[in-house]
């Protein structure tokens, strides 16, 4: 090895990545490069334009500039242009020698062969782009000023291990024990796990006031089949249900085995707040102009939830929790006015809602599934049609009315094609699969993605499972699902610059919804049903997606963060509008942005559209029309 060639080896090992490779890989790494000299003011690359080069800085300075000014200055030992030649797009920034610098200068294809063959290498540059991701995320959380409980999962909160009692010992003996461990309540289990619960509301209830004898057994008052929820459920989403269902003590368990029980005080303690207040207040309201009025204060809690730094996932959850609290209020008020219905349904809410994804200015998506029991001939047939119809009206309007606007395509349970039987469904599910017609694969985009929020929770529990089963088998189907994913073209451009809309109301602004978060969303859809995953919400859908080895685990990570960014600035944007009397959307003007945020955008729409690439390889997506 000549003295230069040493020297320019010697000077690679002293910084990244090559201080981590073996001395014999920096020694070849060496012959890849060729040493220029050029002098300041030299562009070395060029916003907007390709480039084929990859620059080492051995001496000197670079400056790194971009539409905004100086974004960076380079010193010895970085690297410029990895990130273009690696992903083949034109130069994100310009890159301007700020003094006389000494570089190394690599052809790109010889940078992309070592990127391939040298893990180390390779592991190095592709990660730096994660990071840049990952980091933009993180600063969207930049303080600790969030709502305790919506981190918290159930298990954070247990204080101490359950009271578990048999079901032959007497009253007394329960009572005594909970007075003597100082809890609210007992755990009555057998062989199988918990058959019931006792609370001191329940002793009060119906053993003092009802004269019971102390002496009988706690089976005959406490409350059989108890609601048990697992130790990794979240304790903001249990609260919401314990407020709807007016439950006060939950007994938390791992693999059937008791571990706790939570009160609704031991949840309470955790916040003063606004979540948990607002939902209560809107599972206690009796009248339509109550829950309208409710429903406004939604943008309120978004912008606070924004204020203080709270994730795009975690918001997300709260506003769908309200949505999902206002919706089952309208349906016990109406068939609180109707009577009990014919036969058992589940009301299932769709898309955003169901992926507890759902955002500010949402519109309504919702359907019924009804039990395969409902009479369809004669008197019975006849009223149990007009019961399901005037429920349906009865919440579609109510949600109209509290800013869940109608849905224009009508994929609302009004539409009679939306109000069906399981087996109905199911037959319908089959349909869509097997014959992946234009509406169908419309159609079905929107009802993949469905939550059972009132009712016969097992009905869309079923239903789920048979599509969850079926899906993997349907790759014509998948197709379609992966055309309609691709055609969700993010609003960029080639020259990584922003696709405004060019007329109307929102001339001048991009759509974070079609070509952002609908684009994620649509990606996880296709390799979860391509999966058979389960699990509809974006996030885990993608994690699961992983778990199966259906996608990487990087690629997997920059599509969360990718779709974490673009929601947060979502949310943002529709913050700043409530606060300013407008009505929140999806439109957002470049302008409202910083530069970093612009350019972390670009990054993110960039992985966007890598995925819709690597999805569009997978499936013969040219003989789909």
């Amino acid at each position: 090895m000549d003295v230069e060639l040493r020297a320019v080896s010697a000077f690679l090992a002293e910084h990244e990545p090559c201080r981590d490779m073996a001395a014999e890989e920096v020694n070849a790494l060496a012959t890849a490069f060729r040493v220029i000299y050029e002098r300041r003011g030299t562009l070395l690359q060029v916003a907007g334009e390709p480039t084929d080069h990859v620059y080492v800085l051995r001496s000197g300075a670079v400056d790194i500039r971009d539409e905004d000014g100086l974004h960076d200055r380079r010193e010895a030992g970085a690297w410029i242009g990895s990130r273009p030649v690696l992903t083949g797009e034109p130069a994100p920034n310009t890159a301007i020698a700020a003094e006389d610098c000494l570089l190394l200068v690599m052809p790109g294809a010889a940078f992309r062969e070592l990127v391939e063959r040298n893990p180390v290498f390779g592991r190095y540059f592709r990660e730096r782009q994660a990071a840049r991701l990952a980091a933009a995320v993180a600063k969207t959380r930049a303080t600790d000023q969030a709502e305790p409980i919506l981190t918290l999962s159930v298990s954070e909160l247990i204080c101490g291990s359950a009271l578990t009692v048999d079901p032959g010992m007497s009253i007394r003996d329960v009572s005594k024990a909970m007075s003597q461990r100082q809890v609210s309540s007992a755990v009555i289990v057998d062989g199988s796990g918990a058959i019931g619960i006792l609370t001191d509301r329940d002793l009060r209830n119906r053993v003092l006031a009802s004269d019971v004898s102390p002496d009988d057994a706690v089976s005959g008052v406490m409350t059989p089949d108890p609601w048990t929820v697992k130790e990794d459920e979240s304790a903001f989403d249990l609260m919401v249900r314990m407020v709807d269902t007016s439950v006060h003590h939950v007994p938390v368990e791992r693999d059937g085995r008791i571990l706790g029980v939570l009160s609704s005080d031991d949840l309470i303690r955790t916040q003063t707040s606004n979540p948990i207040h607002l939902a209560t207040r809107i599972a206690r309201e009796n009248s339509l102009s109550g829950l309208v009025a409710a429903s406004t204060k939604i943008g309120v809690l978004v912008r606070q939830l924004v204020n203080s730094d709270v994730g795009a996932e975690d918001i997300a959850r709260v506003v769908t929790a309200m949505g999902d609290a206002i919706e089952r209020r309208l349906l016990k008020m109406a068939e609180e006015e109707l009577g009990p219905p014919p036969v058992p349904y589940c009301w299932v809410v769709l898309g955003s809602q169901a992926r507890a994804e759902q955002g500010l200015g949402s519109d309504q998506d919702n359907a019924l599934i009804i039990d395969d029991d409902l009479q369809t001939e004669g008197e019975p047939g006849e009223y149990a049609r007009e019961y399901f119809m005037q429920l349906a009206t009865d919440v579609s309007d109510g949600l109209h009315a509290c800013g869940y606007t109608y849905c224009d395509g009508g994929v609302m349970a009004t539409t009679p094609s939306w109000r069906q039987t399981l087996r109905d469904w199911s037959a319908t599910f089959h349909h869509w699969m097997t014959r992946p017609e234009p509406q169908a694969v419309m159609n079905s985009t929107i009802f993949f993605d469905l939550r059972g929020v009132h009712g016969d929770l097992t009905l869309a529990d079923r239903l789920q499972e048979r599509i969850t089963a079926q899906a993997p088998q349907a790759k014509t189907f998948q197709a379609h699902l992966a055309k309609h994913a691709v055609d969700r073209r993010p609003p960029i451009g080639f020259f990584r610059g922003f696709v405004l809309e060019s007329e109307g109301e929102h001339a001048d602004t991009f759509n974070l919804k079609l070509g952002g978060v609908a684009a994620v969303t649509e990606l996880a859809r296709v390799y979860a049903l391509s999966a058979g995953v389960a699990e509809v919400n974006t996030h885990r859908r993608l994690s699961a997606c992983a778990d199966k080895g259906a996608l990487s685990r990087d690629h997997m990570a920059d599509l969360r963060d990718a779709f974490e960014f673009i929601s947060y600035v979502r949310f943002r944007h529709q913050a700043n509008q409530v606060a300013a009397g407008e009505s929140p959307n999806n439109f957002v003007s470049p302008d409202e942005l910083s530069s970093l945020e612009r350019r972390h955008l670009r990054d993110v729409f960039q992985v966007v559209r890598r995925a819709q690439g690597m999805l569009a390889r997978r499936y013969p997506l040219q003989y789909v029309s």
